[in-house]
């Protein structure tokens, strides 16, 4: 359901000595600060050596409405290094290296390792990284979406599993503010000094803000929904544009902004993050669509409609990046769920571009082949024993009348053979010609295969006698 507006909530305490810690340690930020801050992250690892290998690594930065390799305006500093860089695209960060840029238009996205943790963060921010899911922001906005647990230290630790949060540390006049958004999921906030845990749980649709000696609990507004649902389509945005040149900027983003903002309005609501994974996909944004797949599927019942798009949407995104076995196993659990899931014209996956659905249509096809069509041309053409796995896929192709597409993944597969053909490569073009009524096309491949079969001995004598026995009959 869309977020509620309802008054806000005011909580007074005593306990909130850490607020004045806090202003007192930014308004003080020098190298000692920092060496100091330095020292406290290797005690909070027991002592534990600083880690080598990357963190997090930079995903994205775009400047100004384009993507960009390196920017200026986020300056880059290596743990125990005061030399400034440019952040750059794909720099490995490791615990305790800084970025903080001071203003402009210019948005930078993190990822964890893993890729299972995502920050992003706009405009004017300073942060340090302190692991491959936590980072301690000492001001500016964040915006994180994760499936491991991870926390963005303020003057308090927030943690977080599989969940949607903004963060958010400013100075207004002579006091600290801080902003701690749940869109979806359940957080906690906790006293970084005490360890207890402060004002409860944050739950789905809940804002706390902290100022002084307060906390104010509030519900989401559209304000909160609009700034992280421009924050992130503008890094989406930029990935578009990195993969693909001729992506317009404004177009992309607004399309993103819309989604962005329909998924964190109504974050329970499967169907406007399939919506978004399905955008992702088309611009070839994997890592993105898989979280927002895992979460629709979440909230959506089992055996719906809908779940079924889910399994095609993600059958799709393994299609891309060549998971042949993992796409077949979501396209067979797509079909077992909705038997008309390939043949409604109305269905989601409709929005994927048109390569993507050709695929799709390509794997339906192969895997629902009439059996009287199936049985009676696998009568009279049988498939060579000896093909390989490439080619039984092209005589499937052409057991379900899909010649067109038979005939490219042919040619393909000819191709990276250097134009050499086989005496299998030779039959499968026979059939083809000769299913299509080419009969003199058909004439010169058999007599191919049947030259080729004698050198390379692929074809028995039932494929031999088979082309024979088409060519006496041929209509």
């Amino acid at each position: 359901m869309p977020l509620n507006e309802a008054s806000p909530q005011k909580i007074r305490t005593n306990d909130l000595g850490w607020l004045d810690q806090f202003s007192r340690l930014e308004a003080c930020l020098t190298v000692v600060k920092r060496l100091s801050l330095m020292l406290l992250l290797v005690l909070s690892f027991h002592f534990g050596s600083v880690a080598i290998f990357g963190q997090m690594f930079v995903r994205t930065i775009v400047e100004d409405g384009r993507p960009v390799q390196s920017t200026k305006q986020i300056r880059f500093i290596r743990y125990a290094d005061l030399t400034q860089q440019d952040a750059a695209l794909k720099t490995a960060l490791n615990n305790g290296d800084e970025l903080f840029a001071e203003g402009g238009n210019v948005t930078i996205e993190l990822n964890s390792i893993k890729g299972n943790a995502r920050f992003t963060f706009s405009y004017g921010f300073r942060l340090i990284v302190l692991s491959n899911t936590t980072i301690n922001l000492l001001v500016g906005d964040g915006y994180v979406q994760a499936i491991d647990s991870t926390a963005i230290q303020t003057g308090v630790i927030m943690g977080a599993a599989h969940t949607e949060y903004a963060v958010s540390v400013r100075r207004e006049e002579k006091r600290v503010v801080q902003d701690f958004t749940v869109f979806e999921g359940e957080v906690s906030i906790v006293d970084r000094t005490s360890g207890k845990v402060i004002a409860g749980t944050v739950s789905t649709g809940e804002k706390l803000t902290f100022a002084e000696q307060s906390i104010v609990r509030t519900p989401v507004a559209a304000a909160d929904v609009e700034r992280a649902a421009t924050v992130n389509a503008i890094a989406d945005t930029g990935k578009a544009m990195m993969a693909d040149r001729t992506v317009n900027y404004e177009e992309t983003f607004n399309l993103f902004r819309s989604q962005y903002a329909a998924v964190l309005s109504e974050p329970l609501n499967a169907k406007p993050r399939l919506d978004l994974a399905i955008t992702q996909i088309n611009y070839g944004e994997n890592s993105d669509a898989t979280y927002q797949l895992a979460k629709a599927e979440k909230v959506e019942p089992a055996n719906t409609t809908l779940s079924a798009d889910i399994a095609i949407a993600r059958g799709a995104m393994f299609t891309q990046v060549g998971k042949t076995a993992e796409a077949d196993a979501e396209f067979k659990r797509a079909l077992a769920i909705n038997p008309k899931v390939f043949d409604d014209a109305s269905l989601s996956t409709s929005r994927l571009k048109p390569e993507v659905k050709q695929q799709i249509q390509t794997w339906h096809s192969v895997h629902k082949v009439p059996s009287s069509i199936g049985n009676s041309l696998e009568t009279r053409w049988p498939v060579p024993k000896r093909s390989s796995e490439a080619q039984i896929e092209i005589f499937k192709l052409i057991f379900a009348h899909d010649y067109d597409n038979a005939y490219r993944i042919l040619r393909q597969l000819i191709n990276r053979h250097d134009n050499e053909v086989d005496s299998i490569d030779a039959y499968a073009m026979t059939i083809l010609f000769f299913e299509r009524q080419d009969i003199a096309g058909a004439r010169k491949a058999a007599s191919e295969a049947m030259q080729k079969t004698k050198t390379d001995g692929l074809l028995t004598s039932v494929e031999y006698d088979a082309l024979k026995r088409n060519f006496e009959k041929p209509n």
